[in-house]
């Protein structure tokens, strides 16, 4: 483990600026050690790989877990200084957070999404082709249950033409 930390450290400080944290709001800024937002970086680039699309779809999926939970990746154990230990489980296991319970098949849609996005294996992540595939459905299956409780002005990029 002490060798990971150490990985983690040094692949860190190689990232590039344009995901500094210092690009966070201040109210989103949680201190790490690192100068780079850790709770976004895939576990392949801990590693020292290059940056690839299935990098990008990783950190998409950490959006997808901030946007549903509005809460930052990692952010309680952040918080609490454990950013080390979280980017070495991330390293070694690809280790994510967990979303809350699905509640209905959109939840449950997202969640699938969510959870292929976060696959260890780059290779095992989906193109951002299939991502877009798969919000559009989600879309259309969350104003057919808007129409269904009367809420008509939920609309998909289907429904808008």
């Amino acid at each position: 483990m002490a060798r990971a930390v150490r990985q983690v450290r040094a692949n860190c400080a190689k990232g590039p600026p344009s995901v500094s944290a210092s690009h966070q709001s201040d109210e989103s800024r949680i201190p790490s050690p690192f100068p780079l937002a850790t709770g976004y970086i895939a576990p392949e680039l801990l590693r020292g790989d290059n940056f690839t699309q299935a990098v990008d779809l990783w950190s998409f999926g950490m959006v997808l877990f901030e946007t549903w939970t509005r809460r930052a990746p990692y952010e309680s154990e952040m918080r609490a200084g454990n950013a080390m230990q979280v980017m070495a489980n991330v390293m070694l296991h690809g280790t994510h957070p967990t979303l809350p319970a699905a509640e209905d098949p959109v939840d449950d849609a997202i969640h699938a999404l969510y959870s292929d996005c976060c696959q260890l294996e780059p290779k095992a992540r989906p193109t951002f082709e299939a991502v877009l595939e798969r919000l559009e459905e989600a879309a259309r299956m969350l104003a057919a249950q808007g129409s269904e409780r009367g809420l008509g002005n939920l609309r998909t990029k289907d429904s808008a033409r």
